[in-house]
């Protein structure tokens, strides 16, 4: 079966992506009645990143 894309699978593919430049390019092509929730996911992690792995 093939399911449609869920907000998680956008920002998670959003988020492995190297440049900023390609991750704005992702988000454009997120469709719009998701856009919103994407972001709130892609925002958090990059929130929680610094704390995911310390460094000493």
């Amino acid at each position: 079966m093939d399911q449609p894309k869920r907000p998680r699978h956008y920002a998670a593919e959003i988020l492995a992506l190297p440049t900023l430049e390609e991750r704005r390019a992702a988000f454009r092509s997120v469709p719009e009645p998701m856009r919103a929730r994407v972001e709130e996911y892609v925002r958090s992690e990059w929130a929680q990143r610094p704390f995911r792995n310390p460094k000493p």
